[in-house]
Formats: structure tokens, sequence, C-alpha cells
């Protein structure tokens, strides 16, 4: 049942924080004291971290050195790259995360990145408009965007994937309560929660690029 938010506080939500999401462009260094900031980077050295994304990079994830946009010597990320390299690390099982996912999250770049500014806009509107689950007292309120990507990896081997697709609220929480999927390793990501924290942190993490634009050229990370 949907909540009882009024108009004016829906539009209030929507309109909150850094809208033009086409303006963030984040380097090396904001990239990682993000990423490490929403919990990613765990308890490795910051070296075991950067060579990990390095890698990461080199399957194309979020971008390849070859095709990304660059400032001088240095990566550009934009928030859908950003987006990409969260969603990856969310997916890791046991610290590392498939090749065959990566691939699969490559070849689905273009409907992705779509579905990210989508899940942030709508984070508390449309799609995403908050819904009342329960009965009773015993009710929670979930709202934003989530994205299913249809992903299913069992001992080693990629058994599905895709196409993926964005949820309600609502359909989100009956995919999650769905007997007939309750085998499924990876259900409904909270696509807009993860997205909204990206952009929250965005101001912070492209303030951290500004020593780096200054450093004297070296290693293009």
């Amino acid at each position: 049942m949907p909540s009882n938010a009024s108009k004016k506080e829906k539009e209030t939500a929507q309109t909150t924080g850094h809208e033009n999401i086409s303006a963030i462009k984040i380097q090396h260094r904001g990239l990682m004291t993000l990423l490490s900031d929403m919990g990613f980077r765990g308890n490795a050295s910051e070296k075991t971290f950067h060579d990990y994304i390095k890698s990461l990079r080199k399957l194309g994830v979020p971008v390849s050195s070859a095709e990304a946009p660059r400032n001088g010597h240095m990566i550009v990320y934009s928030y859908e790259n950003v987006v990409d390299l969260a969603l990856a690390l969310s997916l890791r099982v046991y610290h590392v995360i498939p090749d065959t996912v990566l691939r699969e999250l490559v070849h689905a770049r273009p409907v992705l990145h779509r579905l990210y500014r989508q899940a942030y806009h709508e984070r508390s509107t449309g799609l995403g408009s908050p819904v009342r689950v329960g009965s009773g007292s015993a009710t929670v309120v979930v709202q934003g965007v989530y994205l299913d990507l249809k992903l299913d990896h069992v001992a080693g081997r990629l058994v599905s994937f895709g196409p993926p697709t964005v949820l309600t609220p609502l359909e989100a929480v009956r995919t999650l309560t769905d007997a007939n999927i309750a085998s499924r390793a990876f259900r409904p990501f909270p696509l807009s929660t993860l997205c909204e924290q990206i952009v929250s942190r965005s101001r912070q993490a492209m303030s951290a690029d500004v020593g780096e634009e200054i450093r004297p050229a070296r290693e293009s990370h």
C-alpha cells in the first residue's frame, strides 16, 4: 500500500542534494576516498585495494584505460562509472567477483547506465515511491528503486544473467519473498541507496582530487 507522504514532501526529497549528476567527475584519489568511505576497502591495505581496482579496470570495469576520458594523465570517472564500480564491488563473493559476471556487467553497461540515472532521480518518487509493508503496528516503509540483474552464479558457474531491470519497492519485496527464487544467490539490489550514497559523497571526493591534479605526473591511474 502506498505511503501517505504528501506531494510536497516527495518533491522536497527529490530535489535534495547534488542533482546534477552529469557534473560528477572524479579522479583516482577521490575515487579511492569515496569507495573507502563507503566501506568497500574493508581491512585491506591501500595498496591491495588500489591493485584490485586496477585489476578490474583491465577487465573493463568501470572503464578500460584506452576508453577512459582524461584530465591530463589522470582518468576521469563519471557518475555512471563510479556506480559501475561500486555495483561490481557489492557483488563480490569472498572478496572477488567472477570474471564471467564482470563480462556481463560490461556487456549490459548501456542499459545499466540508464537505470543508474533513473534510480537516483526516482529514489523517493515515481518508481521509488515509498510503500508500507506489513500490517497494523508491524509495518516498515520501503522506498527507492531496486535493481534485479537476474543473476545466478552457482558452484563457480554463471547460470543466468539479465536482462537487468528495475523494480519498485513492493516488487522488490515480492521478489525477495518468492519461494520460487529462494535459491538465487543474488537478490534485488537497493540501487537508489547506492546511488544516493555516491552522489552525497561526490563533492568530498572531487575535493580530494584537487591535490592530485597538482602533483607531478607519474603513473596513469
